[in-house]
């Protein structure tokens, strides 16, 4: 059996051993994650006219070498010209400026319309979506900037590394002490963002299909505190 004495020289050891390590280190390291999210800010939205052949869905469609819109395409274009100089969408007609390579011939008019909020967007959507013969997709997303949120963000961070290297400290017996180095690591967004957004330009899942999501950005910290 071991004497008193003997296992309070032992007890104070360990302690003072355990110390000495977390005095040799003399900083306590966490890494924080922020996550933003950014808001669409506006949306470029293309209407075709006629036949889509870059769906793969359509290949086989009619008359895709001819030279001349049909009257049909003639009749869907006036249609929805006429649409959106009455709702006095931001317009372009696209076609001449449309510089796409790909083996099939299209020579089908296009629109590029710029629209500042999702409203706008399902204005647009609601106003086309009976016309004959067109098809529209999101081609661009231009989102919200970071620079808006990154004081805030900061702060959560902040707050977020001293609590977590607080609770560390705490449990080593020791007191936190001074931020001694900032880490930035390397800047991410939502893996997924990136997939969906594809998904959602494709001619075949065009607006309305999947609700339009925020842009995830994610910032990245490594804090290192001083102990006491």
């Amino acid at each position: 059996m071991v004497p008193k004495a003997a296992l309070y020289i032992l007890i104070i050891f360990c302690c003072f051993s355990k110390t000495s390590v977390s005095q040799e280190q003399k900083f306590i390291e966490v890494s924080i994650s922020d996550t933003t999210s950014l808001k669409p800010i506006l949306f470029v939205y293309q209407i075709d006219i006629g036949s889509d052949k870059n769906n793969y869905l359509d290949m086989d469609s009619p008359n895709e070498n001819s030279e001349a819109p049909s009257l049909a395409t003639t009749l869907s274009l006036t249609e929805l010209d006429a649409v959106l100089k009455r709702e006095k969408f931001d317009f372009e007609y696209a076609s001449e400026k449309n510089y796409t390579l790909s083996e099939y011939k299209n020579n089908n008019p296009s629109y590029t319309v710029k629209l500042r909020s999702e409203d706008e967007l399902k204005k647009l959507y609601s106003a086309v979506k009976s016309i004959k013969g067109i098809t529209g997709k999101i081609k661009e997303i231009e989102y919200e900037s970071y620079s808006m949120y990154e004081t805030n963000s900061f702060k959560r961070i902040y707050t977020k590394a001293k609590a977590k290297a607080n609770l560390i400290a705490v449990s080593s017996m020791v007191q936190l002490g001074d931020v001694l180095a900032v880490t930035e690591l390397k800047e991410s967004t939502d893996p997924l963002f990136s997939y969906k957004n594809l998904l959602k330009g494709m001619p075949y899942n065009g607006y309305g299909e999947e609700e339009l999501s925020d842009h995830k950005y994610v910032k990245n910290y490594t804090y290192k505190f001083s102990i006491k």
